[in-house]
């Protein structure tokens, strides 16, 4: 729908009516307002870029309020005969993108031609119209390209690899992958323009025009993009005019990318920015002839009454300010408060993988300890060695039991026992004199192994028979139950 002049003496449009000139018009007179609903209205499209490009949420809300800022600031040079305001506002949110893709991973090449990318303004409908007819047509057939096509635009375009950093990660040859990103764009372009005829510019230095056609998706290499643009800036007009043919396809696939709310923090610190005041913003167009009423009523009141007026106002600007501040130390301090959880949460994991670290060094230090005094019993050169073997349904098991002649030392090491009952438990005996004498009790390991150090015994000097047998749990005074292990 088009719009026609306003009305002489009628006020500027205001709100979700307003078109984009309209708002950009407003915002030149440093309308905060205008902002506002320049970000209701975009804002959804730039995350929704930045996010598809970045894979980050906080990186893709930093891109939107610096893109804002930028627009506030009147950093951002842009010029209504070469397009629509969404256009260019899509295709400046790419580049930034690009750059911190650049500064995060590697150096990719600068787009320095990306004046030239709008060349056509299409009719001034309604802004959210335009964009979602844009939309559902460059989806409709970027869904109908083969799948080879849509991953080179995609790691071209979105990504930002060169054109031999695609043939690498795909595995297709350098003159395939320039052909796929050759043939898909050209599907996008003509929805872009009505469906209209792609139209080819052929000249005798084939290869700058291929290079042109390939500029507006990127992946050239930094020779490639400067041999181009330093041969557009020499005045090669067919060159600039097919540049300027394909360029239009960038902005054209940023409106395949689906909206993505940002965050209200993301709205409520863009305006912190443009006006340390609640409600600043909307009170600006107005804010000039409020200052006109109010010192045309001061210069009439007496001294007095103007001193108290100028009071109550600094009062309430006072107590705005205090109001923001502390809404920001209350904001700062949430955030202390939930970086302090986080590091105690961590804290307290150390703190149990210590603990459970010290627990494996000691068991480790225990069996050390023990197999340090089977191997000293071993290495004793008068040391008295027993086998002894399985006893009826326990023929699988064996052990060795050694015994110091000076001290009576006696260390017994066991294998394939079954494991122990509950309630039950291994005892082992030694048998002077056909008199069983019990040495101690132990159960075995999940392996069927044990190792047992009995310590000094009296009287082991003559014939002594060692004996393992199957009590009751914490042993018993005689042998009662069956026998596992024996031997003399």
């Amino acid at each position: 729908m088009r719009r026609g002049p306003p009305t002489p003496g009628a006020p500027a449009t205001s709100g979700a009516m307003a078109t984009d000139g309209d708002l950009l018009r407003r915002l030149s007179e440093r309308d905060a307002l205008a902002l506002e609903v320049l970000y209701a209205r975009y804002a959804s499209y730039v995350m929704g870029i930045s996010l598809r490009m970045l894979a980050s949420r906080e990186e893709a809300e930093e891109v939107v309020q610096d893109v804002f800022w930028q627009v506030w600031k009147a950093e951002l040079r842009y010029d209504p005969a070469r397009g629509r305001f969404s256009t260019w506002l899509f295709s400046v949110t790419r580049f930034r993108c690009l750059d911190r893709l650049r500064s995060r991973e590697r150096a990719l090449p600068r787009a320095s031609l990306h004046e030239l990318e709008v060349t056509e303004a299409p009719d001034d409908q309604e802004a959210e119209v335009f964009l979602v007819e844009r939309q559902k047509e460059v989806r409709a057939v970027l869904a109908s390209l083969p799948e080879e096509q849509r991953t080179a635009i995609e790691l071209a375009f979105f990504r930002g690899l060169t054109h031999d950093e695609i043939a690498a990660a795909t595995g297709a040859a350098l003159g395939t992958v320039k052909s796929r990103i050759r043939r898909g764009q050209a599907a996008p372009c003509a929805a872009a323009r009505g469906r209209a005829s792609r139209r080819r510019i052929l000249s005798e230095h084939g290869e700058l025009l291929e290079s042109a056609e390939l500029y507006a998706l990127g992946g050239q290499s930094d020779a490639e993009r400067a041999r181009l643009e330093q041969h557009v800036a020499d005045g090669c007009a067919e060159c600039e005019a097919v540049l300027r043919a394909n360029l239009d396809v960038t902005a054209q696939l940023l409106l395949a990318v689906a909206p993505v709310q940002p965050r209200a923090a993301v709205r409520e610190r863009l305006l912190a920015r443009v006006h340390p005041h609640p409600n600043s913003g909307a009170a600006a167009p107005a804010a000039a002839g409020t200052r006109a009423r109010r010192g045309s009523v001061l210069t009439r009141l007496p001294l007095a009454a103007a001193a108290g007026l100028f009071l109550v106002f600094g009062l309430a600007a006072l107590s705005a300010l205090l109001g923001v501040r502390l809404a920001r130390e209350r904001e700062a301090g949430a955030d202390l408060e939930e970086g302090l959880a986080y590091e105690e949460s961590i804290s307290w994991a150390l703190v149990r993988e210590m603990e459970s670290e010290r627990s494996r060094r000691l068991a480790v230090e225990q069996r050390l300890v023990g197999l340090s005094r089977i191997v000293s019993a071993l290495e004793m050169p008068l040391a008295r060695s027993l086998a002894l073997a399985g006893q009826g349904e326990f023929h699988r098991a064996a052990a060795k039991a050694y015994i110091e002649p000076e001290s009576g030392r006696l260390i017994l090491y066991a294998s394939n026992l079954p494991p122990v009952p509950d309630g039950r438990t291994y005892q082992i005996w030694v048998i002077v004199e056909d008199q069983p004498r019990s040495v101690g009790v132990f159960r075995s390991d999940s392996s069927g192994e044990a190792k047992y150090d009995a310590g000094s015994l009296q009287d082991l000097a003559g014939p002594v028979t060692v004996a393992v047998t199957l009590e009751r749990e914490g042993g018993a005074p005689q042998p009662t139950g069956p026998t596992v292990l024996a031997g003399s």
